[in-house]
């Protein structure tokens, strides 16, 4: 998860992207964008999943909900992992939502 820091005094974290990391850090500080693309909802459902952030976990899987609500049933077809996954989270508002 955490590469050493060594003598230099920063840390790596090596399982998610810099992206990703900026968006939870402007989420702590209350700067981050209303309106996030669904890889983004996606990765920050993964990230504040494992690292206990319920209130960015939360936001996102409402977020990646309403993502897939627009989806006609022609695309929903090509969210069918975003489902599995949710379920083995215990995101049951997605799967509610989406049916």
């Amino acid at each position: 998860m955490f590469a050493d820091a060594g003598k230099t005094g920063s840390i790596v974290i090596e399982d998610m992207s810099a992206a990703t990391f900026e968006l939870m850090v402007s989420y702590l500080y209350r700067t981050m964008n209303a309106y996030l693309r669904l890889d983004q909802a996606v990765d920050l459902v993964v990230a504040s999943d494992k690292y206990g952030m319920t209130g960015l976990h939360a936001a996102c899987t409402r977020i990646v909900a309403q993502h897939i609500c627009r989806l006609d049933r022609h695309h929903r077809g090509e969210v069918e992992e975003l489902y599995e996954y949710a379920a083995t989270i215990g995101n049951e508002r997605i799967a509610e939502v989406s049916s």
